[in-house]
């Protein structure tokens, strides 16, 4: 089995740069360990300013590590997926594993996700996605990933597979994933295998960052008749009934849950009016 790990980078994306020999050496590590055929790991940088961040990344690549570099103009996550599934294809790669950024990849990860893309009946398989806290994390992160933190713990709400690393086949990315969709979206939509492998990333550091990724996946959703069941002001609503696990601080868990229903119903507000203006809000990413 041949895999091309593909890394869609915004141009946007310019403070990560020191995380990335990090990133790339991850991969390789557990890909070497993970398959017995060839790998390789390409990086698209899009968006203006692309060509700037690419070259200190080509600095910044390990020495020895099959990491090839490329730049677009188009600032657009499932635009850089289908480059990197023709660039999958011209390698004559079985398997394109997507990759954000962003992502602390657990032990093993890699290997899990191959191993569920093995069993998928429909060539697509995807990791789960938990917010990921560190020392340096705001106030804001802290609340407002609490009470998913908990259900990932305890099993609290329903899991759904992420955009953030998946696998798939390179020869039906065009049909599954079609410009202007969420991968999550489509993956959990054609059945993708769900993978034991569990990644994490931060959520936006601030209220007003985090309202306006959530009007894109908003948008995303009504666009194609998708629901969501976690982004939705109800869900958040009906979760503040739910029965919890003695371990979980009630008052934290409401207060966080009461955060994530108060920015659910500002992004509905915003999207809708965005979609009653004909409003051009860019949905990528």
């Amino acid at each position: 089995m041949r895999v091309t790990f593909f890394l869609p980078w915004s141009s946007r994306d310019a403070k990560r740069v020191p995380q990335f020999p990090v990133l790339v050496q991850e991969i390789a590590r557990q890909a070497s360990a993970a398959i017995s055929g060839d790998y390789g790991i390409q990086v698209h940088v899009n968006g203006a300013g692309g060509a700037a961040i690419a070259s200190v990344l080509r600095r910044r690549v390990p020495v020895g590590l099959p990491v090839t570099i490329s730049v677009g103009k188009v600032a657009d996550k499932i635009a850089a997926v289908a480059l990197g599934a023709e660039l999958a294809k011209d390698e004559r790669a079985d398997v394109l594993v997507v990759v954000d950024n962003d992502v602390y990849l657990a032990e093993g990860a890699i290997e899990m996700l191959l191993q569920a893309y093995r069993r998928s009946e429909v060539q697509a398989a995807a990791a789960t996605k938990a917010p990921l806290i560190t020392r340096d994390s705001t106030e804001f992160q802290r609340l407002y990933s609490y009470a998913v933190q908990e259900s990932f713990r305890s099993g609290i709400f329903p899991k759904r597979p992420t955009g953030s690393l998946y696998a798939i086949h390179p020869a039906i990315v065009p049909t599954v994933l079609p410009l202007g969709h969420a991968e999550s979206d489509r993956l959990a939509a054609i059945g993708a295998a769900r993978s034991r492998a569990l990644v994490q990333s931060p959520y936006a550091e601030d209220y007003e960052s985090e309202v306006e990724r959530r009007v894109r996946h908003w948008l995303h959703a009504e666009r194609h008749g998708y629901s969501r069941l976690h982004s939705t002001p109800d869900f958040a609503k009906g979760a503040l009934s739910v029965p919890l696990p003695s371990s979980v601080d009630r008052r934290r868990f409401q207060a966080s849950m009461n955060l994530w229903r108060a920015i659910h119903s500002t992004a509905a507000v915003i999207a809708t009016k965005a979609q009653d203006h004909g409003n051009g809000i860019n949905e990528g990413g």
